[in-house]
């Protein structure tokens, strides 16, 4: 294999490592690596949308949910409906 096509492997190599490693570290913390992201995404400003917060991240919504519904489980974060929007869920820090 030439070296143009093992760089997206040796690279995806790199970062499944990189993720594994983050992981060992925030479990000492109880969330996960893209756990800490997202509350890190939180610490930055106001409540944000569940959509703004997948598009800082970035995240898909899906995902972005899903983290949301534990960490609201935990008590780390709030999600309430959108003062002018009543479709849209805004979410903050506890």
């Amino acid at each position: 294999m030439d070296q143009q096509n093992e760089l997206p492997l040796v690279l995806r190599s790199a970062y499944h490592g990189l993720h594994r490693r983050s992981n060992l570290r925030f479990e000492e913390h109880g969330v996960t690596a893209d756990q800490f992201v997202l509350l890190a995404t939180l610490t930055r400003g106001d409540a944000l949308t569940q959509r703004e917060l997948a598009a800082r991240m970035p995240s898909d919504p899906s995902t972005v949910r899903a983290m949301l519904v534990l960490l609201r489980k935990r008590g780390l974060i709030t999600r309430d409906t959108h003062p002018t929007d009543g479709r849209a869920k805004t979410v903050s820090l506890t």
